[in-house]
Formats: structure tokens, C-alpha cells, sequence
């Protein structure tokens, strides 16, 4: 025989409730069950472990180390059945989220502090990659979730929309342009561009635009962020494009300007993305559902479709 988590239950019972009756009821299992289980322990163990005294059983010095033991072994048990209870009700576990940069420095923030506040066991896992390793990444169940700009055809995936991503030319605020309204793309061809690394998604579609008027970007620096971009305009390195909503997030009015682009693309679809077959974690699906119940109507208006 070995020691099992049933009998060291009734062990503690019967020191916690002083007596192997009152142990017996509070398990609700005959005295006799419980005393055999205990007559077991002490031949399995080669000790006594309970002294019959004129107050009652009194545990043995042996008992009260297996006491010690079996009390840290039987929270760790509850430990156990209380934390994977939480997980499969979304109450806890890991997210693993594919992002662009757009949706991590802008959108995602909000939809992980509000999800955070209703499940705070819940960890995130974020990595940024542009718009197709994100899809990628999802149909290979690499990641539970994407926020990508383009959702594509897919049998094997789901696309949610998720925000609009307004772009817009950032420039320094006595910069020429900085009184206009709204610029045109083709406007800003002829100026310095502070652009972002090559194949990110802003890149690539700001490359994709050019190349349809038939003209070539004067990228003058190339960097890796927002930020950093934004520090090499303010050294007056060139204008720069990015989402008109991360300049909100400075509060520097009176050193940058930022104008809309007028164009129909720069007015981007983000889209969450999820596997429509196989296994979706508890947590992603509340995620999900909490994310679209948050942010439902501040997408664009289309079907899912190449963007």
C-alpha cells in the first residue's frame, strides 16, 4: 500500500476534528473505513501514529511530521484543481498574440486593459511581424491571435473587424504642409520620407501606392518604430507617415503637426484573425468575444476581402 491523497484527508480530518468519529461524519464514511485507512498508514510507515489517551486520540510525534507534509500536499491539490477549474473557465493561462506595429502601439493597449481588469490570471504572449507572417503564424497555430491589415481568402481562418487605422503625413509644426487640412498622397512624393523598416506593412503599402503613380519614395532614413521616427522628423530629416492616433499619445501639439491622408487606402482595416478549426483555448475565445464586444462598430463597414 501507498500513501494516497484520501487517506492523508482523513488523517488531517481526524487530528482537525479530534476524534476518528467526528472525522467520520465530517467525510462523510463510516468510522471503520476510516480506521482501517489508518492502521494501513502506520504498517505502510512503521510507526504509530495516534495514542489512545483518556482525552482521545492524541497524535504521535511521527504524525504530527506527517501532518506538516500532508497539509502543504492537500492545498497543493486544491491548488491544482482551483487553477485548471479557472483555466477551463477562461479565468486564467497564456494568449498568444501575432500583432502589427499599428495595432500594438494604438488599439491593443485598450483591449488588453479591459480584458486584464475582468481576468487579471491571464498572461499575453505579443509579438509584432507584419501582416503575413501574422497569418501564417495563426493558420500554423504559432499564435492564438492576430491583428493584421489584410485578411485574404482563407478556409482555415477567421477575420474580425477590428479598428480603422487612419494614417496620416507627420511633419514638424512650421513644416510647409503643416496648415493644410488633409494632403493627398501624391503630394508628399516630393518631399524626404522618414519611412520604416523594409518589409513592414506601412512599408510595403506605401511602396505599393508609389509604384502605381509611377513614381519612387525619397526615403531619406529608415527606422525601425513611431518613436524613433518621430525623433529624426523632429531633427528635420524628412516628413514621416503613420497612424494619425499615435500622435495623440505624445502630447507634443506644438512641435509636430499631423495631416490626414485624404486617399481611400490609408484609411486601413485592422482585422483579428483566429483558426476556424481545431483548438481554441478558453481564454483566447473570452478574449475574443470580450475584444469584439468592445471595439464592434469601430471598423470599417466591408466584408472580409483583400485589403
Amino acid at each position: 500500500m501507498r500513501l494516497d491523497l484520501q487517506t492523508l484527508r482523513y488523517f488531517v480530518s481526524v487530528i482537525t476534528e479530534g476524534s476518528i468519529a467526528a472525522a467520520a461524519k465530517k467525510q462523510n464514511i463510516s468510522p471503520s473505513a476510516i480506521s482501517k485507512r489508518l492502521s494501513d498508514a502506520e504498517a505502510m510507515l512503521g510507526v504509530t501514529l495516534f495514542e489512545r489517551t483518556a482525552r482521545g486520540l492524541e497524535p504521535t510525534t511521527p504524525a504530527l511530521t506527517v501532518l506538516r507534509h500532508a497539509t502543504r500536499i492537500l492545498q497543493d491539490v486544491r491548488m491544482i484543481e482551483d487553477d485548471i477549474l479557472d483555466y477551463t473557465r477562461g479565468g486564467m493561462g497564456n494568449i498568444r498574440v501575432a500583432s502589427t506595429m499599428s495595432a500594438v502601439c494604438l488599439h491593443l493597449p485598450d483591449a488588453l486593459r479591459s480584458f486584464s481588469e475582468r481576468y487579471p490570471r491571464v498572461g499575453f504572449q505579443i509579438d509584432e511581424l507584419n501582416s503575413a507572417e501574422i497569418i501564417n503564424s495563426v493558420r500554423d497555430q504559432k499564435h492564438d491571435v492576430g491583428f493584421a491589415f489584410h485578411s485574404g481568402r482563407d478556409d482555415d481562418l477567421e477575420f474580425i473587424p477590428f479598428v480603422t487605422d487612419q494614417l496620416a503625413v507627420v511633419m514638424p509644426s512650421g513644416h510647409v504642409l503643416a496648415a493644410r487640412a488633409e494632403l493627398r498622397f501624391d503630394e508628399v512624393l516630393a518631399y524626404d520620407l522618414v519611412g520604416l523598416r523594409p518589409g513592414s506593412d506601412l512599408s510595403r503599402r506605401l511602396e505599393t501606392e508609389a509604384s502605381r503613380l509611377n513614381a519612387t519614395l525619397r526615403v531619406r532614413t529608415r527606422i525601425s518604430s513611431f518613436d524613433a521616427a518621430l525623433q529624426l522628423v523632429g531633427a528635420g530629416l524628412g516628413v514621416s507617415i503613420m497612424p494619425l492616433g499615435y500622435i495623440g499619445l505624445l502630447g507634443q501639439p506644438d512641435r509636430f503637426r499631423a495631416v490626414a491622408l485624404r486617399d481611400d487606402w490609408a484609411a486601413r482595416q485592422i482585422w483579428m484573425t483566429l483558426p476556424r478549426r481545431g483548438y481554441i483555448s478558453e481564454p483566447t475565445r473570452l478574449f475574443v468575444e470580450a475584444t469584439r464586444e468592445r471595439f464592434a462598430g469601430k471598423g470599417l463597414p466591408r466584408s472580409p476581402g483583400p485589403a
